[in-house]
């Protein structure tokens, strides 16, 4: 998933004490086909972009919370 390798490719960069940037296209949500089955129907008004959305806020804020946590 998204989440994870960039989870892996920040802590690799952090632990090697090497700068990084992380370029994150979340290209699903102009098309968005499909998404995790825990955030259906979660979005205020439940449809196939409200949910998409939700994801997509989820995947930033995990990968914010992780470069919190690294410093």
């Amino acid at each position: 998933s998204y989440i994870d390798n960039d989870r892996r490719f920040i802590q690799k960069r952090v632990a090697a004490n090497k700068p990084f940037f992380l370029y994150l296209p979340l290209s699903h949500m102009h098309v968005p086909h499909d998404y995790a089955k825990e955030f259906k129907n979660t979005s205020f008004i439940p449809n196939i972009y409200g949910d998409t959305l939700r994801e997509l806020d989820y995947h930033v804020n995990q990968t914010y919370q992780l470069l919190q946590e690294l410093g």
